[in-house]
């Protein structure tokens, strides 16, 4: 096998899972895929608008802020969302490669330091699908969000290819795992990108050796918006009423 070979995604109930296979499968997906993305401008600025509409300006530039990019390869939503939301966001991976990436942290997604837990107040991910358990990891992540921290995962049809949720089932496990969701939002295409449009970018990341959003969304492209579900407590009911 390549060192840089597509490999898919190893899952727990395949009989001949182990960790360390595991791991190795996505450190060489991960090698393969380094220069590419897999997100465009219109969910950059559909989730940027719909967290900072959410949150006090305060709350944001505070230095406590934690946020979160699950499975960023070469790091490149790290670098948008640090622009777009807060300085305070890191990227985590589980292949060595990330140690080449500016505020990337070698880690497995499924495993967070316990440091993190109730404080994470924004998480993405697009690589939710390479997860060994995903139920497993749902709940792990719930467990890092601040009582007012939202995460947003993004489904498209590659994501059913490999994990076999629709964008619907993916809610419905969300919901399973402590989720409330808040919004399934579809991301279309602006416009038609023309000749110049596509060059231009890839000239500009080639010379500036970074990796820039896709052009344009794929199609059946959607973003999921959840947060805790929140819990009424008996005090409140009786306010209620």
């Amino acid at each position: 096998m390549s060192s840089k070979e597509i490999c898919p995604t190893l899952h727990e109930k395949d009989p001949k899972f182990t960790y360390e296979k595991y791991v190795d499968s996505e450190s060489r997906t991960n090698f393969a895929k380094f220069d590419r993305t897999s997100f465009s401008n219109e969910e950059i600025r559909f989730i940027s608008s719909h967290f900072l509409s959410s949150r006090k300006v305060d709350k944001i530039f505070n230095e406590n802020f934690l946020g979160l990019c699950q499975g960023v390869r070469n790091g490149a939503e790290v670098r948008i969302f640090r622009k777009k939301i807060s300085s305070n966001i890191i990227g985590t991976d589980i292949s060595p490669s990330i140690l080449a990436v500016t505020n990337g942290v070698l880690m497995d997604f499924h495993d967070c330091p316990k440091l993190w837990s109730g404080r994470v107040n924004f998480l993405y991910s697009n690589s939710w699908d390479h997860s060994y358990n995903l139920e497993k990891c749902l709940f792990h992540w719930n467990s890092l969000l601040a009582a007012d921290g939202y995460i947003y995962l993004q489904h498209t049809p590659n994501h059913y290819a490999d994990a076999g949720y629709t964008a619907p089932e993916l809610a419905d496990l969300l919901v399973g795992c402590g989720f409330e969701v808040m919004e399934i939002k579809s991301i279309s295409k602006d416009s038609i990108v023309h000749l110049p449009a596509k060059i231009v970018p890839k000239i500009i990341g080639k010379l500036l050796n970074i990796s820039l959003p896709m052009l344009s969304p794929m199609d059946e492209t959607f973003v999921l918006a959840a947060r805790q579900a929140q819990v009424t407590k008996p005090d409140d009911r009786n306010k209620a009423q």
